[in-house]
C-alpha cells in the first residue's frame, strides 16, 4: 500500500477525505494526519509517505511551503493540494515545485479523488520502475557473485563483497525469488506475478537474472510480503518460490533453490513448488569423472558408433544417479557438443538447444541428435575420399583403428589383395603411402589433443598410436615442423 498524509488545518474536512473514499481498493492507506505544514514536514521527515494530500492556505506553514521543504530535503513525496477558487494561484506554484495535480475543495466527490490518485498510483509506479532500472547495475554484481558462489565457490573472494553493491536502501527490504525452468520459452517475472503466488504491493519492484534456459526472478518488497500460498500449485514449467526472506539468507536460499530445480529437471515435473529450507545449505555433490567424458569423446573420434552411444548413456546416469547440478551437466553436454563437432569439421549448432533442455532426458535427446549428424557426416567423408571401393573401406578402417597396430599386411589382408599391387593402388588414389597416410591421421588426432587436453607428451603418443614417444616426436616433427612441445607452447601464446 501506498502511504498517505491528509493535512487539513479543519477536522471535518480531513474526517470527510478519510470517508469519501475506499483507500484500500485504490492501493493506498491513510497512515497519518496533521493540522499545519510544520506538523506535516515533521511526520514527512521521519515517516517518508509516498503521498501528501495538502490544503494549500494553513497557518504556521501554508501548502506551497510545505511542498518546497519537503523537495528541499530531497524527498520525492508525490503532492496533491487541495484549494478554493480564490486559491488558483497558489495552485499553479504548487504545480512548479513538482505537485501531482489538485482537487477543488467544492467539487471534491470520490470520482475526482478516484481520478487523482489513479494519476499519482501510476506516477509512484513509475518511479519505482525507474529507480529499480537505473540500481539495475548494482543488484546484477549481486545476483552475479551470488551465481558464481552457487556455481564455482573456491574462486571467491571475500564474503561481505555481494553486500556491498546494494544500495543502502533495500538493505532492510524482504523478498521472494522464484527459479523456473523455461527452456528456449519467453518468460519474464510477470509470469511469476501473475500465477497470484503472492499479493501485489506497489512499492515492490522485480529482477530477472538469466541463465541457459532458467530464470530466477527476485521481488524486492520495503513492506511485509503475503504469500497466497504455501504448496504445489499449477505452471508451464519447472519450478521452486522461497518464502519471504532477507537480504543476508539470498546466498543460501537461492542455492538450496536451484539444487531443489535440479530434482525438478531430474524428474521432468512441471509446477510451481515451495522451496523445502530444511537442512539448508551448501549441499556437496560428487563430481563427473573425467575419464567418462574423454572416453565418449575418443570413442567419437575413432568413429565407434555403437560404443560412443554406450558411453553417453553411462554418463548421464552417473549424472541422474549422483545428481550433479543441472549447470555441470549442460557445461558438459555443451563442451562434448563443441569437440566432436571441431573433430567433424563441423560448427557447433546444437549449443541453444542443449543448454535450454527442460529436462535431463531432453537434453540427452538433443546430445545423441548432434552426434549422430557429426558421425554422420564423418562417415560419409571418409566414403567418398576416391573412387576405389576397397581404398576406401581401408581409409575408413584407418580412421577408425589409427590407434591399433595398422600394417600393409594387415590391409592387403583385410580386403584381399596382394601386397605389392595394394601399395601401389594407395599411392596411386591417394597421393601418399599407406604408412604416410596413417601417419599423418595419428599426427592430426595428436594436434587435436595437444589443443584440447593438457595430457603428458608420452600419453597423447600412446593414444594415437606410437608406441615408442621418440619416433612419435620424429614423425610429429616432420609433418609439422615443431616439436609436440612447440606446437602446445604456440597455442598457449596465440591465446
Amino acid at each position: 500500500m501506498w502511504k498517505v498524509l491528509l493535512v487539513e488545518d479543519e477536522t471535518f474536512v480531513r474526517k470527510a477525505l478519510k470517508q469519501i473514499i475506499r483507500w484500500e481498493d485504490m492501493g493506498f492507506q491513510v497512515a497519518g494526519e496533521a493540522e499545519d505544514g510544520a506538523e506535516a514536514l515533521e511526520f514527512i521527515r521521519n515517516e517518508r509517505p509516498d503521498l501528501v494530500i495538502s490544503d494549500i492556505v494553513m497557518p504556521v506553514m501554508d501548502g506551497v511551503e510545505l511542498l518546497k521543504q519537503t523537495r528541499e530535503l530531497g524527498l520525492d513525496s508525490r503532492f496533491v493540494m487541495l484549494t478554493c477558487m480564490n486559491e488558483f494561484e497558489y495552485a499553479r506554484q504548487a504545480l512548479e515545485y513538482g505537485a501531482s495535480g489538485y482537487v477543488l475543495k467544492l467539487s471534491m466527490d470520490e470520482s475526482a479523488l478516484q481520478n487523482i490518485l489513479s494519476k499519482v498510483d501510476k506516477e509512484l509506479a513509475d518511479r519505482v520502475e525507474r529507480k529499480a532500472q537505473m540500481e539495475w547495475r548494482q543488484y546484477q554484481r549481486f545476483y552475479e557473485w551470488n551465481w558464481r558462489n552457487y556455481v564455482n565457490p573456491d574462486t571467491l573472494p571475500r564474503r561481505d563483497e555481494p553486500f556491498e553493491s546494494l544500495p543502502a536502501s533495500v538493505r532492510s527490504c524482504r523478498l521472494v525469488l522464484c527459479c523456473a525452468l523455461h527452456g528456449a520459452e519467453p518468460f519474464s517475472g510477470r509470469d511469476v506475478l501473475e500465477s497470484d503466488l503472492l499479493e501485489r504491493n506497489p512499492k515492490a519492484f522485480v529482477h530477472e537474472f538469466r541463465k541457459n534456459g532458467h530464470t530466477t526472478v527476485f521481488y524486492w518488497s520495503p513492506d511485509e510480503i503475503r504469500m497466497k500460498t504455501n504448496g504445489d500449485r499449477p505452471f508451464p514449467y519447472a519450478g521452486v518460490y522461497s518464502s519471504p526472506c532477507t537480504v543476508e539468507e539470498v546466498p543460501a536460499v537461492w542455492h538450496q533453490a536451484l539444487r531443489q530445480l535440479d530434482e525438478r529437471w531430474y524428474s521432468g515435473r512441471t509446477g510451481l513448488a515451495p522451496l523445502n529450507r530444511e537442512g539448508l545449505g551448501l549441499s556437496a555433490y560428487v563430481p563427473l569423472p573425467w575419464h567418462l567424458e574423454r572416453d565418449i569423446i575418443q570413442s567419437f573420434e575413432l568413429m565407434r558408433e555403437q560404443q560412443a552411444d554406450m558411453l553417453l548413456n553411462q554418463v548421464w546416469r552417473f549424472m541422474e544417479e549422483h545428481r550433479l547440478p543441472m549447470h555441470l551437466v549442460k557445461e558438459t553436454a555443451e563442451r562434448i557438443d563443441k569437440i566432436c563437432a571441431k573433430i567433424a569439421g563441423l560448427n557447433a549448432d546444437h549449443a541453444d538447444d542443449l543448454l535450454e533442455s527442460r529436462s535431463h532426458g531432453e537434453q540427452k535427446l538433443h546430445i545423441r541428435k548432434a552426434l549422430e549428424r557429426y558421425m554422420t557426416h564423418r562417415i560419409k567423408q571418409s566414403r567418398d575420399l576416391t573412387d576405389h571401393k576397397e581404398i576406401n573401406k581401408i581409409i575408413d578402417y584407418i580412421k577408425r583403428n589409427y590407434d591399433q597396430d595398422v600394417t600393409l599386411k594387415a590391409m592387403a589382408k583385410y580386403v584381399a589383395m596382394d601386397e605389392s599391387y595394394l601399395s601401389g593402388l594407395f599411392k596411386k588414389k591417394t597421393g601418399e603411402t599407406l604408412i604416410q597416410y596413417l601417419h599423418r591421421v595419428r599426427i592430426e588426432q595428436a594436434k587435436f589433443y595437444l589443443e584440447q587436453t593438457d595430457w603428458p607428451l608420452h600419453e597423447i603418443g600412446e593414444r594415437v598410436g606410437f608406441a615408442n614417444v621418440n619416433y612419435f616426436f620424429k614423425i610429429f616433427k616432420r609433418l609439422t615442423r615443431l616439436t609436440p612441445t612447440d606446437y602446445r607452447n604456440s597455442l598457449k601464446n596465440r591465446s
